[in-house]
């Protein structure tokens, strides 16, 4: 006996069931294997491109950092620079007061111009290696720049006079996760300033 309409019908459908079943895994497989395939692609390109970014950065910051230290071994700059309210302990140079074991201090670094390029706390770096306000709210101040001198008076404690004065900085970071590309080792700067007893007014 023949299998009823209806059985036949039946069959065709599961038939086609299945069959619809196997397509969609396929498309399923094919589109996982792209996915994979774009994210393998696209990660080096991401990677490559944060690396260029933070190259730009860092040469933008090595700009600014050369700035300041020319600024420090200017004549004309540092005569301002050392006779800052601000800067007021640098004078136990002048008046022979400074001691062996005296630490590292925060020294003010204004431009020729009078621009603010370093006190420790107000001022930073942006991405392009310009100045901005640390304090205004802003966002755009990616490093603060602290520059420290310290004066290398003899170890046996006798009078220190016009000391030659140990200048360092500290960059400070606050670009999240860029700081983990980022390399600060041959950024920060220390140098020695000699002379400067000259340069200061009582």
């Amino acid at each position: 006996m023949l299998p009823t309409t209806t059985q036949g019908i039946s069959m065709v459908r599961i038939g086609n069931s299945q069959g619809n079943f196997s397509v969609i895994a396929i498309i399923a497989m094919i589109s996982c294997v792209l996915l994979l395939y774009l994210v393998h692609a696209i990660t080096p390109l991401l990677s490559y491109k944060r690396q260029v970014v933070a190259a730009n950065i860092k040469t933008n910051l090595v700009l600014a950092m050369e700035n300041i230290k020319t600024t420090l071994n200017n004549t004309q700059a540092i005569k301002t620079i050392v006779n800052l309210p601000e800067n007021a302990p640098i004078k136990c140079i002048a008046q022979a007061t400074c001691t062996y074991n005296m630490s590292p201090q925060t020294l003010k670094v204004v431009g020729l111009d009078g621009t603010l390029l370093s006190d420790g706390s107000s001022v930073g770096i942006d991405h392009t290696g310009q100045p901005c306000s640390t304090t205004s709210g802003e966002s755009k101040c990616l490093f603060t720049i602290v520059v420290r001198w310290r004066p290398l008076c003899p170890a046996d404690g006798s009078v220190c006079v016009n000391p030659p004065v140990e200048i360092t900085s500290e960059t400070s970071f606050s670009g999240g996760l860029m700081k983990f590309v980022l390399n600060f080792n041959n950024v920060n700067f220390k140098f020695r300033l000699t002379g400067l007893a000259a340069q200061i007014t009582p």
